[in-house]
């Protein structure tokens, strides 16, 4: 009976091993789904501050605007923090950034203080979880298959938004808003603490499993390692075997290493510099699109206002602008993956979705033709923003995974502030969105001209015909040595 459930034990942890990519991408879900709630609530206390001050100095529209561009725009600092501690901590950080603002934002009774501590302090825990959750699933995913797993965490952000705009009207009515921010900043490290610790990277799995290995051999009969290595012309798979003396028994799992004994075969894949021609111009494609959402949604949000919708209307709208944003990301995982991999033909699509809707806008005569335009303009920025990420991760080195996510983020937090900056510069200068639709078209064809006449990275960089990259995976013991290699 013992060894039964042994036997049971041993084949549910082999089944988790398996799985676990999975448990890791539904661990994001449910972080990014937590930490997004309060920032769709912010506004209606914003409304609640000011009914209390007597003030409006800032617009309620405009907190959700800050804090997406602060969640992309701050992301360096996650990187660090990534580069510094394991994933988890950096994920516990995040939350305890979260309870902190909002215990501040509890205290505060100035509208310019809770900008600061809703708008910028809170969207910094969004900051490290989302950073954070990109890398793990570029670690535990190959490139090609990318798209699906990052599309279901980050479609954690959009359901926290789906619910809070249904019920933050009733929420601030439930009891005193303040208790009820420090009442949820003292229950969110007891949640997301837990999720948190899924978040473990591909190379820590398999690095424990080979520590485990390793007990029941010493490392001097045993060593065992796996790399991708590039072959030259003339190489073939014959040339991966590897000297068994030149393998150090401290050989790490870390595919951020080099083994030793393969130095002069191994070369990096495309490195990640922004002085890179090449590099500027696709951080430049990233930036565009997310400067066009922005224009749109708050053209859009600012329009509906100029029609006296009613104040219980604009949530809705915005609920359905939210199940747009996760139908978008729903198709991401159905069609994600080609169309990352057709990197022109992408950039192509969005620019000329983001024509055609400019054009209707134009056209707007009832408020039912802006939720059409609404309804798509969130499906296409779903569906996009898993696919910048996507494209990024297939365009560099796996040995640049943590830099380029992090690439990612800045280029769309520098699209959001950039939109950000535009938009509320027009709105200050006209009051008014109507004309900013035809710079909208006109911005769209001039991009689309460039993107068709400058080739990407892809095309411009020297064919690979003559090389060959293989993984290698060398094993040595006391009696037979053994050199495996897989083509990629």
């Amino acid at each position: 009976m013992v060894s039964q459930n042994s036997s049971r034990f041993v084949c549910f942890v082999q089944w988790m091993e398996l799985h676990w990519s999975w448990f890791v991408a539904t661990a994001g879900l449910i972080i990014l789904f937590v930490l997004s709630m309060p920032s769709f609530y912010s506004d209606v206390l914003l409304v609640r501050i000011q009914e209390e001050t007597n003030s409006s100095l800032i617009s309620p529209e405009w907190v959700w605007p800050i804090q997406t561009t602060v969640i992309y725009l701050l992301c360096p600092l996650s990187g660090v923090m990534m580069a510094c501690f394991q994933p988890a901590y950096v994920v516990i950080f995040g939350s305890a950034i979260a309870s902190a603002s909002m215990v501040a934002s509890s205290l505060v009774s100035s509208e310019v203080i809770f900008v600061v501590t809703m708008g910028l302090l809170y969207p910094l825990s969004l900051t490290f979880c989302l950073n954070t959750i990109a890398y793990n699933l570029s670690t535990h995913f190959p490139k090609d298959s990318f798209t699906k797993p990052f599309a279901i965490s980050s479609m954690g952000i959009p359901l926290g938004a789906l619910l809070m705009q249904s019920i933050k009207d009733q929420i601030v009515y439930w009891g005193k808003w303040r208790t009820q921010l420090q009442i949820i900043a003292g229950v969110y490290p007891a949640l997301l603490i837990p999720f948190a610790a899924f978040i473990i990277p591909k190379k820590t799995i398999l690095r424990k499993r080979f520590l485990q290995n390793s007990n029941r051999q010493s490392l001097s009969s045993r060593k065992s390692w796996t790399t991708s290595i590039v072959l030259g012309e003339g190489r073939t798979e014959d040339d991966c075997k590897i000297d068994p003396e030149q393998v150090s028994p401290n050989t790490s799992l870390d595919r951020n290493k080099t083994p030793v004994g393969i130095n002069s075969l191994y070369s990096k894949k495309r490195g990640l510099s922004l002085l890179d021609c090449n590099n500027f111009l696709l951080f430049v494609w990233l930036l565009l699109p997310p400067i066009a959402w922005f224009v749109q949604w708050f053209g859009l949000t600012t329009f509906w206002n100029d029609m006296h919708i009613g104040q219980r209307t604009i949530p809705r709208i915005h609920m359905v602008m939210a199940a747009s944003d996760i139908l978008g990301r729903v198709l991401a995982m159905v069609v994600g993956n080609r169309l990352a991999s057709q990197k022109i033909g992408t950039f192509v699509i969005q620019i000329m979705l983001y024509t055609a809707i400019s054009f209707v806008q134009i056209l707007i005569l009832h408020q039912w033709s802006a939720l059409i335009c609404a309804i798509i303009c969130s499906m296409v920025r779903g569906l996009f923003e898993v696919l910048a990420f996507s494209i990024v991760i297939q365009e560099f080195s796996s040995l640049q995974c943590r830099k380029s996510v992090t690439f990612t983020m800045l280029s769309l937090g520098v699209g959001h502030l950039s939109g950000l900056l535009f938009t509320g510069a027009v709105h200050f200068t006209t009051n008014s969105f109507r004309h900013l639709f035809f710079v909208n078209i006109l911005a769209y064809q001039t991009l689309l001209f460039v993107i068709v006449a400058t080739p990407l990275t892809s095309r411009k960089r020297k064919p690979d015909h003559d090389k060959v990259e293989w993984r290698v995976s060398a094993s040595t013991d006391a009696t037979s040595d053994d050199c495996r290699s897989e083509r990629l």
